[in-house]
This record gives C-alpha cells, structure tokens and sequence, in this order.
C-alpha cells in the first residue's frame, strides 16, 4: 500500500527491488549530517514476517535476472566511517525493505494503550504529534522516537533526521504482508504525515507550536 501526504510518501511492504533504491540511498550517504529543519520526504515499511517479499519476491527475480551482469560497489558509511559492499546481484533480488544496508530504522511495538483519534484530530493526538516533531528534530544516530503505541529506533548508521526512511517493522505492528489493521501503525503513519507537514522553516515551526496543547 502506498499513502501520499504533505512532504512525504510512504509504502507498506513494497514489493519492489533493492536496486530501485540504491541511487536514493547513495545520495542520503553523501552527508553524515542533516539540518535541524529537514522534515522526513519518504517511509518505506516493511514487517519482518511479511513472508510474500521476503521468500516469494527473491524467487521470482533470481529467474527473472539469471542472465544480467552485476558487480559489487564499495562505499565508505559517513557515521559508521565503515566500507559497505553493495552486491548489485543482492540488491536486485532482494526486495527494499530486507535488505540489511538500506534500513535506517526498526519500528517496535509498545504496550502504550491507544486512546487517540488517528490523525491528530483531538488535543491529546496533537499533543504527541507536537512531541514528536521535537524529537524528530533531535534525532541521531541510534536514538528512538516514541510514537502512540510504537518507538522507531535509527540504525546507528543512518544520519540522524536523515528523510528517507526504510523502516523494518515488528511482527507484532503489521503480521503479514496483506495486514494493515493494527491501529498503531495507522497512527504511526499520520503523525509522520505531519510531522512532514511542518513549515520547511524552523523558526515558524517553533513559533505556531507556542500555542499547542502540548507548551
């Protein structure tokens, strides 16, 4: 499932190669930094028992790619200062959301009780939104943003506030690759929508939230 919102797209266990993302992950690499204002731009959302692009996806494309010519590519990590080896053959079998290089975070579920609209249409939603705004604009490498129900941790090497999210997911959040039922992860979705809707400029940001219910 793909959503669109203000300043952000997001998909739920895309079915889609690695390699399609390599040009986006090379570019993210390219800075080990991230301004305080950078809003999130794109979420991929992958659960870790969605068996249909784990299992099926590679099977297909290894018969389908049989005859292309690949290489490995080295590439030097900014935060962890470590070489990467991309094999063009993994990447091109592997579908975006379990290939380990990509991810930039894993989504946890939490025993927090939902008791919020999804979206932020009341003033307690709007309150954790406004919360977790801040800590987005905080974020770093290895820190964990906490969500209703939910915390999103950041790879210890993926910049912090870094927008292109490929997130793996737990079980417990989406069980399979057709299950969008889980409150939580509706949630999680429209606050990331926006919190990627905020002003591009930080100090407007700030200064509409001096009146939310959460100052």
């Amino acid at each position: 499932m793909t959503c669109r919102g203000s300043g952000i797209s997001s998909s739920i266990n895309p079915a889609f190669e690695a390699e399609l993302f390599s040009s986006l992950s090379d570019m993210s690499l390219e800075r080990a930094t991230y301004f305080e204002s950078q809003l999130p731009v794109l979420a991929v959302l992958t659960s870790e028992a969605d068996d249909a692009t784990k299992v099926a996806f590679p099977l297909g494309r290894h018969l389908s790619t049989l005859f292309e010519k690949e290489r490995a590519i080295n590439r030097v990590n900014p935060i962890s200062k470590a070489t990467e080896s991309v094999d063009e053959r993994d990447t091109n079998v592997t579908a975006i959301g379990h290939y380990p290089t990509y991810q930039t975070h894993y989504l946890k579920a939490t025993d927090t009780k939902l008791d919020l609209v999804p979206g932020g249409t009341n003033e307690s939603s709007a309150a954790s939104v406004v919360d977790v705004a801040q800590q987005w604009e905080n974020d770093a490498p290895g820190s964990v943003i906490e969500f209703p129900g939910s915390s999103l941790k950041r790879s210890n090497a993926s910049a912090g506030r870094n927008p292109y999210l490929v997130i793996k997911v737990d079980k417990a959040l989406i069980r399979d690759h057709n299950d969008l039922s889980n409150p939580r992860i509706a949630e999680f979705i429209s606050q990331l929508i926006l919190v990627a809707s905020q002003p591009p400029n930080l100090a407007v940001r700030k200064t509409q939230r001096q009146g939310s219910p959460a100052q």
